[in-house]
């Protein structure tokens, strides 16, 4: 692609597929980098979070985790992550590494060899992604063994949270059959089945073909950027095609319920909203997330006042708009024999955002929550990344000037208009068996 801006960020695509995003800027002392591979929820799903795991284990050159972890300490401290995310029906494998940035290193008179420190980081990025360690194509038999083992235990520990549990049953109940219904660390009975031969083999032909993305964000000077892209473009990779997108649109199906019981002291109920996000122009896409904030975002959304504070029908209640997938869900926590009265003062909600019965108080608190976090966006190296990578992916605005004003400029009929577009899908009820009464406040 020809140079182009995002936000604070300058971009182009290098001859191998690779989406470069850098940002020379003298705000850090540390250079940020975050290389992200593009998939779908399917199949792979598991076999890439377990990956996760896989690849901080060692490379050609660093053969084990002490190695690994010995090599970033030589690099003045830099640190390495790798996790995955799940972003609408996307499946987003990142690492993320912070090194001190070769210009201040240059200052400070330290020994930044290898051509630099962010070209060693990089070097130790290519090897974990390119040359893992391996015996006989195949990952280490103990060490797969062990990371295997450890992501069933990351998956039971995340599940073993009630309220995330029953997030994950709502979600797979109101999107059965859909990429979204899956869990972004995977399956434990899939999980068992992986060979450590198949994931390496996977792990190859992907890294070699799927779209990355690539951000940079520190003290830059133009030589850095000229060994970086040399360094990127040299990766053996093949130009890739389009990027995987949300194409699962379904229309609300009614007001379903699913209930599941549990010896739970406090009940999870869940209601779930449909709308369809290819249909939602820019300025209503920034309205929905006002309008989430007024209607259940913070103590003084009206979700919380309504079904907490007033009448004192649930431990917690919020709401949580996915504008990738086209989703709103509604949260709470409440003894079992409050589910009818909940789930009708929940949706009351809904239908009073409908007929535009908030006030512009409520708007100012919520925008002024939104602004403060813009705010804050290009203070942090990361989260400029993060902001312009996930406002690419979305289609939204990548200026975070640009966002604020937008945001500023939202008014009552903006948000009753986007308040229209969600409509009643699926309730998931997680009842518990041992019913405590929560407290009004």
């Amino acid at each position: 692609m020809a140079e182009q801006r995002l936000g604070v960020f300058c971009g182009e695509r290098l001859d191998n597929g690779i989406d470069l995003y850098h940002w020379s800027t003298r705000k850090f002392t540390t250079a940020a980098l975050r290389l992200t591979l593009h998939d779908v929820l399917d199949d792979h799903t598991s076999a890439r979070a377990l990956l996760t795991g896989l690849l901080k284990r060692g490379t050609t050159s660093w053969p084990d985790m002490r190695a690994f972890t010995r090599r970033l300490e030589e690099l003045f401290g830099a640190s390495m992550g790798i996790d995955v995310a799940k972003l609408g029906e996307r499946h987003l494998s990142t690492i993320r590494v912070e090194v001190l940035a070769d210009a201040v290193a240059r200052r400070l008179g330290l020994d930044a060899r290898d051509g630099g420190l962010l070209q060693a980081a990089l070097e130790l990025v290519r090897e974990t992604l390119f040359e893992p360690i391996a015996k006989d194509d195949a990952f280490p038999a103990d060490a797969f063994e062990q990371e295997r083992q450890n992501l069933v235990h990351a998956i039971e520990s995340v599940l073993d949270d009630k309220i995330a549990y029953a997030q994950q049953r709502h979600t797979e109940a109101m999107f059965r059959g859909e990429p979204y219904a899956r869990f972004e660390l995977g399956d434990p009975a899939r999980i068992a089945t992986l060979t450590s031969r198949e994931v390496l083999a996977f792990h190859r032909q992907r890294v070699a073909s799927a779209p990355l993305d690539v951000f940079v964000a520190g003290a830059l000077e133009p030589r850095d950027l000229d060994r970086l892209r040399a360094t990127l473009s040299a990766w053996p990779r093949h130009a890739h095609g389009t990027r995987p997108h949300a194409d699962v649109v379904r229309p609300a199906s009614g007001r379903r319920l699913v209930e599941e019981d549990l010896p739970l002291a406090q009940s999870k109920l869940l209601i779930g909203y449909r709308f369809d996000p290819r249909a939602v122009p820019l300025r209503d896409q920034y309205a929905l997330g006002l309008y989430g904030s007024v209607l259940g975002s913070g103590s003084t959304s009206k979700l919380f006042k309504e079904v907490r504070e007033k009448r004192g029908l649930a431990y917690y209640a919020h709401s949580m708009v996915d504008r990738f997938k086209g989703a709103l869900t509604l949260s709470a926590g409440i003894a079992a024999r409050n589910v009818a009265q909940a789930r009708e003062v929940m949706e009351a909600q809904v239908d009073a955002m409908r007929r535009g019965d908030f006030t512009q108080g409520d708007i100012d608190i919520a925008r002024a929550g939104i602004l403060n976090g813009l705010r804050g966006v290009n203070d942090s190296a990361f989260q400029a990344i993060e902001f312009a990578a996930t406002a690419r992916i979305g289609g939204r605005l990548a200026d975070v000037d640009e966002a604020a004003a937008l945001v500023k400029s939202l008014t009552h009929d903006d948000l009753v208009r986007a308040a229209q577009l969600p409509q009643e899908d699926l309730t998931y009820f997680l009842k518990g068996t041992e019913d405590h009464e929560p407290a009004a406040d």
